[in-house]
């Protein structure tokens, strides 16, 4: 529980708690839902070239495209990915699982 702030929606608002207390509760809630993600990468040759820093672009994006995939780890959400260049795109289907991160990449 938190106290009401303006903006929040009034159904969120605890009434018992908020009668026993002197003030105006809401109740705090966790999103548990599990999410589809989709990754759409460039793999056309211009991902070949380098950074300013010196990396290859494609080795840039394949480290966001893990970091990415870390975090959906822990949410146990599904990750999928479009990649592809002016000839044309495949997909990978959307799935949970370290494998299937690693598989990706």
């Amino acid at each position: 529980l938190r106290p009401y702030v303006p903006g929040d929606d009034v159904r969120d608002i605890d009434w018992k708690a908020s009668a026993r207390s002197a003030n105006v509760l809401i109740k705090r809630f966790v999103s548990e839902k599990h999410h589809k993600v989709l990754l759409v990468a460039d793999a056309g040759r211009n991902m070949l070239a380098l950074t300013p820093g010196g990396e290859s672009k494609c080795q840039v994006a394949l480290h966001i495209l893990g970091s990415i995939g870390l975090i959906t780890l822990g949410r146990s959400d599904e990750i999928g990915m479009v990649y592809g260049d002016a000839r044309g795109s495949l997909r990978v289907r959307q799935r949970r699982g370290e494998n299937h991160i690693e598989s990706m990449l």
